[in-house]
């Protein structure tokens, strides 16, 4: 496994932890919607804010194990979708 495998998820949650200016595990869901907001006027690319919310989603799956904060792959309907809404260039 890459170094950047296991170093890039807990750079994510780091990042999470400095954005709420406390511990994570006192997120609420408003919290994380204000954090991927936080992403898309911070100007970065769909891809990086996906890869960014992975870290985070992973952090309450797995390490916290709060379901009530778990975030959906799909739809995100819960927490609403942050997608880029520029039209492709031609």
């Amino acid at each position: 496994m890459s170094t950047n495998t296991t170093v890039s998820p807990l750079r994510q949650r780091r990042r999470f932890a400095k954005f709420l200016k406390r511990s994570p595990d006192t997120a609420t869901a408003d919290d994380v919607r204000r954090f991927q907001l936080h992403l898309v006027e911070a100007g970065l690319s769909v891809g990086n804010r996906n890869r960014i919310m992975t870290g985070v989603k992973f952090l309450f799956r797995v390490t916290l194990r709060r379901l009530d904060l778990q975030l959906r792959s799909r739809a995100n309907a819960r927490y609403g979708s942050v997608r880029d809404t520029k039209p492709c260039p031609l």
